[in-house]
Order: C-alpha cells, then structure tokens, then sequence
C-alpha cells in the first residue's frame, strides 16, 4: 500500500475521514434511567427513575461512560451526501497502537485481526487502529462540531471497506464453505 492517507482533506465530508473530539459512550451498568428534572436554582438535573418501555421509539436517557478521542466515519458515501433531519453518522474509534497487548500490536500491524485496522502515524494522530467492535452513531448537527483532521486515500478507504466486510462477515477465515441456496 503507497500511502493511507489523502495528502490534504476531501472537499466533502466523506467515509475514510478523521476527526478529533469524537465522544463515544456506553451505558453504564446497571442501566440507570434518567429523567429530566429542575430544582431550586438549578435548570436542568437528571433524576434516577423506573426503566421506559421496550420499543418505544421516543429517546430515552440513561446513565453512561464516555471518552473523547479521535474517530474515523464508516458510514458509506451515499449516506453522507443525501443529508436530511435524522442522518446519523456511524463513526469507529481510533486508539493508540500502544494500549494493545505487544502480540496484538502485530496482528494489526500485518492486518491480521478482525476487530481492529491499522493506521499509522499523521500528524496528531499516533499509530493507531481503528476499534471496529465500537462502532457509534451521531447526528449530522453533532458531527459539524468536531474537527476535521485527515482524510484516507483512495487505497485506504478502499482498506477501510475490506476491514469493515471482513469483521462484519468473515467467521472462519482459513477455510471457504459452498453455501447451497434452495431451488423454488
């Protein structure tokens, strides 16, 4: 592969693209659901509360963990470029290379595990892989808050789809099965 990355950023937000101040959150166990609430002096508070009803599609809130960091945008192009009120983004996390297990480290260097893509070194980003098990998705109006700090090359992108089929598809990668399809 010549190069991961485009030498400056697309015209247009597409998938491939890095950003900084991504926030990606879990809820915290156990699940504490929260309602909104005021109090004497104070605006806004969230107040414990009963669980909401499964399947209903209004918001919930909850009690969660979160972390900033740098995220790369998975979402295909076609999502990306027909915006409306409810787009969501998917973004994957980027963590440094160095928080890995040593043996780890070198599955993703030869882009051998599933779960993670490597990506080396630019600018503020340090080596890093791409956490594909973690993947979060975030309004368009959100997404314009963050900071825009690389691009991945056509190859790279072109990596990036190969990771993505491969961890979402792939189950034994050392063997193929003829799949038979059932006559009608």
């Amino acid at each position: 592969m010549t190069g991961w990355y485009a030498a400056a950023l697309r015209a247009d937000i597409s998938q491939g693209d890095v950003f900084s101040g991504v926030p990606f959150s879990t809820p915290k166990e156990p699940l504490t659901h929260l309602t909104k609430g005021s109090a004497k002096n104070v605006s806004v508070m969230w107040i414990p509360s009963e669980g909401g009803d499964v399947g209903v599609t209004q918001p919930k809130h909850c009690l969660a963990h979160y972390r900033m960091g740098h995220g790369i945008v998975v979402s295909h192009d076609c999502a990306i470029d027909k915006p409306n009120r409810t787009t969501r983004f998917l973004f994957a996390p980027l963590s440094p290379l160095e928080a890995l297990d040593p043996k780890v480290q070198d599955q993703v260097r030869n882009q051998a595990h599933l779960a993670y893509m490597y990506l080396p070194a630019i600018g503020e980003i340090p080596e890093s892989c791409v956490d594909l098990r973690f993947i979060c998705p975030l309004a368009r109006d959100f997404v314009d808050s963050f900071k825009r700090v690389a691009s991945l090359s056509d190859e790279g992108r072109e990596r990036l789809q190969t990771a993505i089929v491969a961890f979402f598809v792939t189950r034994d990668r050392t063997q193929k099965k003829d799949v038979e399809t059932p006559m009608n």
